[in-house]
């Protein structure tokens, strides 16, 4: 089978990395992978060898996207696939019209709860894949989706590899990190404002914030006003083995103000990076508090501070949370099950076996 697989942009998000797990589920289950994306500048350092990617102009509001639809469905054409898997919402009315003037199946992915109607095509689209059960209703009664439309893979990092203990950073400065789109929906500005409490009461932990996105010159803005230049940075690394950079954090912190654990958050409680976390229906399911991690109050910069504060005053539990997170995860076996439902979810798409 042909699987193109349609992306915003091969950028430094949690969207980017289920992308690349669902490119490599489908080289297993043997399918030929193409990948069509608005911006490739990453492709060769992170697909595959053999993944073929094509840069295209995506439709942008405004008068002229009715003329980058036509080039977009016109390269679809051209590539010719079997069935078109589409990674964001925002991408849902360009693919509804274009499944319909190419007669092509295709699987729309969202990657956080469906906030208005979701322009779909009743004859050609298959299913809408959401991460988490919890963003059913939020489908159903805002996206305006059929309920027999709606399948839920969640996030399937592989934690096999496992990482090397950091140091006791009771002797140097600890490293929090936080990763994912570079807006305000995952709650950097309280993260950045919990360090410059942090750092009034005397504590100076370094942060990398990890990530691309809208409000990424807002969040440096605030950085230097905060006086935070010398302990916070900002950046999207290049490298394509994320162990690589999740390795150097002492403490993964999640501040997002809704949808579900992302991608690396998951992989982080997999690979036992002691991980704090906001409170949402989601993440109830995902972390056990004060077991295998700390779950926080959202919007709320003292509570993450305090939080913070307490994992760096008891390094040794914050330890023993990251090995519970580890074991639990590697129970779960994500990956695996990750990579079946997807085969299945392709297989199903295209008549191979029963709905």
């Amino acid at each position: 089978m042909r699987l193109l697989f349609l992306h915003p942009a091969l950028d430094f998000t949690d969207g980017t990395f289920r992308l690349l797990a669902s490119v490599a589920a489908a080289r297993d289950a043997g399918h030929q992978v193409q990948v069509l994306t608005g911006e490739a500048r990453r492709a060769d350092s992170w697909l595959a060898e053999g993944v073929e990617c094509f840069e295209v102009e995506l439709p942008r509001p405004g008068s002229r996207g009715h003329f980058a639809a036509g080039r977009l469905r016109r390269r679809v054409a051209e590539l010719g696939p079997d069935l078109l898997h589409v990674t964001d919402g925002r991408l849902a009315s360009v693919s509804a019209r274009m499944a319909d003037t190419l007669q092509l199946p295709y699987l729309l992915e969202v990657v956080r709860p469906p906030a208005a109607t979701l322009r779909r095509s009743a004859r050609w689209q298959r299913a809408l894949v959401l991460p988490s059960a919890t963003f059913v209703e939020a489908a159903v009664n805002r996206g305006g989706v059929p309920r027999d439309l709606l399948r839920v893979v969640e996030h399937g990092p592989d934690v096999s590899a496992g990482l090397a203990p950091r140091a006791n950073f009771e002797e140097r400065r600890p490293v929090l990190m936080s990763t994912g789109t570079l807006d305000r929906e995952h709650g950097f500005d309280v993260l950045i404002e919990g360090l410059h409490l942090l750092q009034r009461e005397g504590r100076r932990p370094c942060a990398l914030i990890l990530g691309e996105g809208p409000e990424e010159e807002g969040l440096r803005r605030q950085v230097r006003e905060l006086g935070l230049a010398e302990s916070v940075a900002i950046t999207a690394p290049t490298v394509p083995d994320l162990d690589l950079v999740l390795g150097q954090a002492d403490l993964f912190v999640s501040a997002a103000r809704s949808g579900c654990p992302n991608w690396t958050e998951v992989r982080a409680l997999g690979l036992g990076i002691p991980t704090l976390c906001t409170g949402r229906s989601s993440t109830f399911a995902a972390i056990e508090d004060k077991v295998d991690g700390v779950l926080i109050e959202r919007g709320d910069p003292r509570k993450l501070a305090e939080a913070v504060g307490m994992l760096l005053d008891n390094p040794a539990a914050a330890s023993g949370m990251g090995v519970q997170a580890r074991n639990r995860m590697l129970e779960r076996d994500g990956a695996r099950i990750f990579r079946e439902a997807l085969a299945g979810l392709w297989a199903e798409a295209l008549g191979a076996v029963p709905a």
